[in-house]
């Protein structure tokens, strides 16, 4: 059976990727699998630069802003929580809260709501003396919180982190059977109307024409870590990867890590144009989304259309950009196993 997935999107506030960030999001993932049947955790990040905020009178965000500003976006693309992670000198710039260190929204909301104000160094010492860092003891302090509503459960968190000293014992405390059962259920009639509904099959690409300059960046990247940053684990980071390359040849491409993310930027971006499989040239951006499929395969994928019909991509295995797939393997496994469309698209740089 394909696991379950419960999928979060951080939105990091007017700050650069840190390079400890996959380490904190390890820590917070070993938290995660304390609970009981835990689903499979998507991690999805993206940086945002923010000017204006709207606070309510106890100096938290005030919900109407939160709602419009960060869970729309988030609950479009399929996400089950967000949290906004905010520097402390915009905290203090701000005028939030004096100490405050992070907080979530109990409301009838469809997605949990959460924030974070902590900076990537930044230390928290408990009274026994013992410390964490600050980012991944708030981030799990007010992730147990969201779960307490999220799944009609008794609520522990001050008690395992202000009284024990141990925020992850909270998280240890919740049981995700019924909601595993309840999605389960709701994928297998998703799957039922998809094998209603056959794949075409992928037509012989033509003839490539002279090379685009995205497609000589990633030819030049094969056999490298394409993102040696590592924002991301490299198991999944197909869309940093990419991002990446593109970045350098287009500095003004957001910065982000979700294949559900990528595609929302490619339809919107004025540069970029959704192409039909027929007119596929070397260059152009191959894309199946996390999320849209059957599933039968749990994520999707990203890379670049190289000659002769190959595919250029994160390797999962070794995180170095390798030739991994042709059109007709990728369609294979992508569409006609993953049930996920594949998109084309062509970014002028």
């Amino acid at each position: 059976m394909t696991p379950e997935v419960f999928k979060i999107l951080l939105i990091f506030a007017n700050q650069e990727p840190w390079s400890s960030l996959a380490q904190k999001l390890a820590a917070y993932q070993r938290a995660w699998k304390l609970a009981k049947n835990a689903p499979m955790l998507q991690l999805d990040v993206e940086y945002r630069t923010i000017t204006h905020v709207d606070l309510r009178e106890d100096k938290r965000f005030a919900n109407v802003w939160f709602d419009e500003n960060i869970s729309k976006v988030a609950k479009a693309k399929g996400y089950h929580a967000v949290c906004l992670v905010v520097p402390e000198k915009d905290a203090k710039k701000w005028k939030m809260q004096d100490g405050l260190r992070g907080f979530h929204y109990r409301d009838l909301d469809s997605i949990g709501e959460m924030c974070v104000i902590a900076d990537e160094d930044t230390m928290h010492r408990y009274k026994d003396g013992s410390k964490i860092n600050r980012f991944v003891k708030v981030l799990i302090h007010e992730t147990s919180h969201m779960l307490s509503q999220h799944l009609g459960a008794k609520d522990n968190t001050q008690l395992w982190d202000y009284d024990h000293s141990n925020v992850m014992g909270a998280m240890a405390g919740y049981d995700w059977t019924q909601w595993n059962t309840l999605s389960a259920r709701l994928r297998a009639a998703i799957r039922a109307l998809s094998a209603l509904l056959t794949p075409k099959p992928m037509p012989t690409p033509l003839t490539p024409e002279p090379a685009s300059k995205l497609y000589q960046e990633a030819f030049n990247a094969i056999g490298r870590d394409a993102s040696p940053k590592d924002v991301v684990n490299d198991e999944v980071a197909c869309v940093e990867s990419l991002v990446t390359i593109v970045r350098v040849l287009l500095i003004t491409f957001p910065f982000i890590t979700g294949t559900w993310s990528l595609w929302d930027i490619l339809k919107n971006r004025a540069d970029a144009k959704e192409i039909a499989v027929e007119a596929v040239l070397p260059g152009d951006i191959i894309l199946s989304v996390t999320g849209t499929g059957n599933g039968a395969i749990y994520n999707g994928h990203t890379g670049v259309v190289g000659k002769d019909g190959k595919v250029m991509s994160n390797n999962s295995a070794d995180g170095l950009w390798k030739e991994n797939y042709t059109l007709a393997s990728w369609e294979k496994y992508y569409r006609a196993k993953g049930g996920m469309k594949t998109h084309f698209y062509r970014l002028d740089v």
